[in-house]
């Protein structure tokens, strides 16, 4: 047999040795599949929550490197990166405390947390793995964790889990979290941020026995796993380090009273120049609540925050004084009550954002959860759970809802069909006012009664009787007695005449009244510009003489906009700002932000530390630059003095000349 031959056989085999090793392993994930029936694997996943990293809620959020060398700069080549890209580390540890605590801790604080304390540097693809201590240290108290310890044995890790901990696994290229163990199947659950991502659904990363729990038709990157799967050389997920986060049971303060926010509630009276968490809750509210900008949630109370909270005691009548006391602190926890059962920010219809964009069969998110919502509560059609895919049941009762108002029955949910919709809402919760007819009907009631009159006759007829004796006496006789009796008879007759009138009369008497209301129409809304273009933390007041208008940002990493119509540049970005009306009459404002760029300005002559005079410092500061080894503020071309185009000890001269005065120098 020739060496072409042999190679081919060769060839041969090997595949077939590959197949019926792949069958194996397929074989293999069905009979472990089999071996547990659909209701326990429902059992065993529970409520597991596996956040994902691009959840469009923070997935374009910022997430980038800073230079090691100086962590005042960020990395050039790094700018576009994103926690959907890259924040696997972050959205790990956000899973870990909130399948064991049910706190959750948002994403996007964590990114600025990990970027401006040095924790997300270059060239590291993740996090430096001080991070994860850090982030207990700084986070635990809000739910009752703190950090444990690391390792690099991955059965070590299992046992901490098994005891009640979670772990933090750091496997190549990726970071996942270990939550939790079941010992009636010996097996450990697995929270995936990355679920979503094409190389890893339906399995975790590809393997056939990380089976994801699937949601409609998402997979959710909840998944339970063999031990073998995380100790075994063989499998991908073997652990480089694992980092251990134990947890007390007991919570802090963390908003007791309804889950409003990740920070515990104020119990004192803020003002500008309070300091902690207390003002994060209160900017936390501010923003996501009530889209006011309160700046940054850094737990410091400063000018924007005192800005939104006088704009926030505006809106609800209260006392403008800029001080978030009782009363304020009241009624904003009455306003969110209302928001998060019930009401939406725009309207008090749903609690989700109402949707800006058109929706259709596949579309995803909150917007979808507001619509469902709107379908099943207020028009009683079916479209199936509010859970935020647009499937087969919510297109039916999109259809439903378009043929019942004469829309278009596309069963897509654009702005018609969204205009319609927001118009019979409104009218079911404040019915207008129609014209009303009272009819009042008075009943009077106569009675007429005749008095009976009874008469009764008696006769009376006596009859006597009379007896009457004879005695004869004979002395030798026979005597005889005779004896006559009369009897009287008594009759009596009675006759009785009883006569009764009754009569009753009637009357009714009807009265209507009429009363009609006219509502005027609302008028169209217009405005002055349909696009501007801002920098970043530029603000532009929307121009319109209407007082009743709602208004929405469908981008608030770009701009975001005050219920008094003012937009403030957040970020570089495009926006669609929405101005509507209670009758749904609409207009929008389209926004692009650019990066700012301050002028660059050159200090005069003289000035060569920059603070707007020239003095003395200046000439110590040319003399320490002269020395070296300074670090200082310094303008050469300002310290050039004599303007020969070079820094020396002629400048000096020449500066403390010209402060002395008398020698004729002028700058």
């Amino acid at each position: 047999m020739n060496k072409c031959t042999w190679n081919r056989l060769l060839a041969v085999l090997m595949t077939a040795v590959l197949c019926l090793g792949l069958q194996a392993g397929l074989l293999a994930d069905r009979q472990y599949f089999a071996g547990l029936t659909a209701e326990a694997i429902d059992v065993a996943y529970g409520n597991a929550i596996a956040y994902q990293q691009a959840d469009s809620r923070w997935g374009n959020y910022p997430f980038v490197r800073r230079n090691p060398g100086n962590l005042n700069e960020l990395q050039d080549d790094d700018l576009n990166n994103s926690i959907a890209k890259a924040a696997c580390s972050l959205l790990s540890c956000v899973n870990s405390v909130y399948y064991k605590t049910g706190v959750f801790i948002n994403p996007k604080e964590l990114a600025d947390f990990a970027i401006n304390n040095g924790y997300r540097v270059w060239p590291q693809s993740g996090v430096v793995t001080t991070f994860f201590k850090a982030f207990c240290d700084n986070f635990g108290s809000r739910a009752g964790f703190s950090y444990k310890t690391s390792t690099t044995s991955a059965s070590a890790a299992l046992e901490y889990v098994r005891n009640g901990n979670t772990a933090v696994y750091n496997i190549p290229g990726h970071y996942i979290a270990v939550v939790d163990y079941n010992p009636s199947y010996d097996m450990y659950l697995i929270l995936d941020s990355a679920a979503g991502s094409s190389k890893r659904a339906p399995y975790i990363l590809g393997h056939a026995d990380t089976k994801c729990q699937r949601d409609g038709s998402a997979w959710t990157g909840v998944a339970w796993v063999k031990d073998s799967f995380l100790t075994s050389s063989d499998k991908y997920y073997l652990a480089f380090s694992a980092f251990i986060f134990s947890y007390s049971g007991a919570p802090v303060n963390v908003d007791p009273d309804g889950d409003i926010a990740p920070y515990p509630r104020p119990t004192v009276t803020l003002k500008n120049g309070s300091r902690g968490d207390d003002v994060k809750w209160l900017q936390y509210c501010l923003n996501k609540y009530f889209k006011l900008n309160a700046g940054a949630e850094d737990g410091i109370f400063g000018q924007n925050t005192e800005n939104a909270v006088i704009a926030f005691q505006r809106k609800f009548s209260l006392d403008d004084d800029g001080m978030f006391g009782p009363a304020s602190r009241s009624k904003m926890v009455e306003e969110i009550e209302k928001i998060k059962n019930g009401g939406d920010t725009d309207g008090d219809i749903a609690p989700y954002p109402r949707p800006t964009v058109t929706l259709k069969n596949g579309s995803r998110g909150d917007d979808v959860k507001w619509l469902q919502y709107c379908l099943n509560t207020y028009f009683d059609l079916n479209a199936g759970a509010e859970d935020g895919i647009f499937g087969q049941n919510t297109e039916n009762a999109v259809i439903a809802f378009q043929r019942k108002f004469s829309l278009d029955d596309d069963g897509m949910f654009g702005p018609a069909s969204r205009s319609k919709m927001v118009d019979e809402i409104e009218k079911i919760l404040n019915p207008p006012a129609t014209t009303t007819t009272t009819t009042t009907t008075t009943t009077t009631t106569t009675t007429t009664t005749t008095t009976t009159t009874t008469t009764t006759t008696t006769t009376t007829t006596t009859t006597t009787t009379t007896t009457t004796t004879t005695t004869t006496t004979t002395t030798t006789t026979t005597t005889t007695t005779t004896t006559t009796t009369t009897t009287t008879t008594t009759t009596t007759t009675t006759t009785t005449t009883t006569t009764t009138t009754t009569t009753t009369t009637t009357t009714t008497t009807t009265t209507t009244t009429t009363t009609t209301t006219t509502t005027t129409p609302l008028p169209p809304i217009t405005l002055s510009t349909e696009s501007i273009t801002l920098e970043n933390g530029q603000q532009f007041p929307i121009e319109t003489d209407r007082t009743d208008l709602h208004f929405s940002s469908n981008n608030e990493e770009a701009a975001i906009v005050s219920p008094n119509g003012i937009i403030t540049a957040v970020g570089a970005g495009h926006a669609v700002i929405t101005i509507f009306d209670d009758a749904a009459n609409m207009a929008q404002l389209t926004v692009d932000v650019i990066p700012f760029e301050p002028e660059e300005t050159t200090p005069c002559t003289g000035d060569a530390n920059g603070d707007g005079d020239v003095n003395l410092k200046d000439v110590v500061a040319i003399r320490r630059y002269l020395a070296g080894g300074w670090e200082q503020t310094f303008f050469e071309s300002a310290a050039d003095v004599n303007k020969d185009k070079s820094i020396d000890l002629k400048d000096v001269v020449m500066l403390r000349r010209y402060l002395a005065g008398g020698f004729g120098i002028t700058l």
